[in-house]
């Protein structure tokens, strides 16, 4: 776990968009010897590959402020089923994929 966290802290200091931090995690974490889901690699590299291109398409995007406006607007729309949902502080079955906990951490 020490050598994880060392490995995470490392890939946090990159400067640049969350996605070159997910790409130097997933490098580093694969130098290291650690062996990842298939799945979740080539998540964290399409997702870096879409950023490449969308920097080449438009230099002024900024790619996080984006996707972090875009999910407040799912999460605005999923209010009245997590209202409802209020009790299951970790049910992710929402079209964002975040739990009330998720988004109450964000928030406060």
């Amino acid at each position: 776990m020490a050598r994880i966290e060392e490995i995470v802290g490392q890939a946090v200091k990159v400067k640049g968009s969350s996605y070159e931090v997910y790409n130097a995690l997933l490098e580093e974490l694969l130098k290291a010897g650690y062996v990842l889901d298939t799945q979740f690699s080539l998540f964290i590299k399409s997702q870096v590959t879409i950023a490449g291109v969308l920097r080449e398409l438009d230099p002024t995007l900024n790619q996080d402020k984006l996707a972090k406006k875009n999910v407040s607007g799912l999460v605005r729309k999923e209010c009245p089923k997590r209202l409802a949902l209020l009790p299951a502080w970790n049910y992710r079955g929402y079209r964002s994929m975040l739990s009330n906990g998720d988004v109450f951490r964000q928030l406060f």
